[in-house]
């Protein structure tokens, strides 16, 4: 059954009516909602989560109360990008699901309120290697959780408060050397992590460095580390300066 988009528009328009909090919205078509200025300046959700395969951000983005955030679209430009972020100054729980960066170069990302981080990206047929730096600033995150082909590379900046972790990132193509790189970056940036767990996929993607040891980060405050299915070898990385 085909729905139009203006019996789309007219269903969030009635939600939007009647304060609704929590908000699910799938629309994986191209039919493009122009329309949804309101619900980019709710006062009332508190959960928000959209499917969109065509993402237009307004220019006025207010979500006052919205603390938890489940995205599954394409980005837009940078500029956008970094606008719809801003307009989400109580957001806590943010869930990036397979979005695409495909139209992304730089994006600065800080979210002093997040407290959990999770990025998951590994759709059906992967984009190729982006030239997509993606900077996420969060001083007051708490956990986070990366399972990715890092197409697009992951900085994360100011996570002294982060308690705990978990990084699953794995290896597209062994020509691509920015793979290793990319994943020693990504662990340097939770560095203050106490309680971190590396699937072996991701040792095996630090593995494809020369010398991983000599590139890792020391993690001074940790105190669990957890490596399930690990069928790699390990004394490669004996020097990295793990503290317990």
């Amino acid at each position: 059954m085909s729905i139009s988009a203006s019996s789309v528009i007219s269903w969030v328009f009635a939600t939007l009516l009647y304060k609704v909090q929590e908000l699910e919205l799938s629309l994986p078509f191209e039919t493009l909602l122009l329309l949804l200025n309101a619900l980019f300046t709710s006062e009332s959700l508190s959960v928000l989560k959209l499917d969109m395969i065509i993402f237009k951000v307004p220019s006025l983005i207010r979500l006052s109360n919205l603390k938890a955030l489940h995205l599954t679209v394409i980005f837009p430009s940078d500029e956008s990008t970094e606008r719809f972020f801003s307009g989400c100054p109580v957001l806590q729980d943010l869930f990036l699901d397979n979005c695409s960066w495909q139209h992304n170069k730089r994006i600065t990302l800080s979210i002093p309120t997040l407290r959990t981080l999770t990025i998951f990206y590994c759709p059906s047929f992967p984009e190729k290697l982006l030239d997509c730096v993606i900077t996420i600033c969060a001083q007051n995150l708490m956990s986070f959780e990366c399972t990715s082909y890092l197409i697009f590379e992951l900085v994360l900046c100011n996570l002294s408060s982060l308690a705990d972790a978990c990084i699953d990132v794995t290896v597209l193509s062994y020509e691509w050397q920015e793979f290793p790189q990319r994943a020693i970056k990504l662990l340097g940036g939770i560095h203050h992590v106490k309680s971190l767990t590396l699937w072996s996929n991701t040792l095996e993607c630090l593995l494809l460095e020369q010398n991983p040891a000599a590139f890792l980060p020391t993690f001074h405050n940790l105190t669990h580390l957890r490596i399930p299915w690990c069928w790699v070898c390990l004394t490669t990385l004996t020097n990295t300066q793990l503290k317990h």
